[in-house]
């Protein structure tokens, strides 16, 4: 797994978060993907993130990446990006990177996004 600091996050960069149960005493790592962009990942203290499952039942606002669409690092299964759970976190609440998506992954889950809205 690739460390990541706050501020040097790149737009398309698969990263691993802790997120909280709903009793808040746990917390279970999941990925996201970085769907901010680069100039607001380094000014802000913040990024905005889309979360990924491994559960591959067929929504409509979703991506399905493999390993095939990675330019860097690799997934341990056939993953779904969630275009409709998207959600700002905190740069420091990110545990580490394992990929980074490619260009036309990216497009795609742009072109999902905008059905959402």
């Amino acid at each position: 797994m690739l460390r990541t600091r706050p501020g040097t996050l790149r737009q398309r960069e698969i990263v691993l978060l802790a997120f909280p149960f709903s009793d808040q005493r746990e917390r279970k790592r999941r990925p996201a993907l970085v769907v901010s962009n680069d100039a607001y990942n380094q000014k802000a203290d913040d990024c905005v993130v889309a979360a990924i499952t491994s559960v591959l039942k067929d929504e409509p606002f979703s991506v399905t990446i493999t390993n095939d669409d990675l330019e860097e690092g690799s997934l341990l299964k056939e993953s779904r990006i969630r275009v409709d759970k998207l959600f700002t976190i905190e740069q420091t609440m990110i545990e580490g990177s394992v990929g980074l998506v490619n260009k036309e992954v990216f497009t795609n889950v742009k072109e999902r996004l905008f059905t959402v809205f």
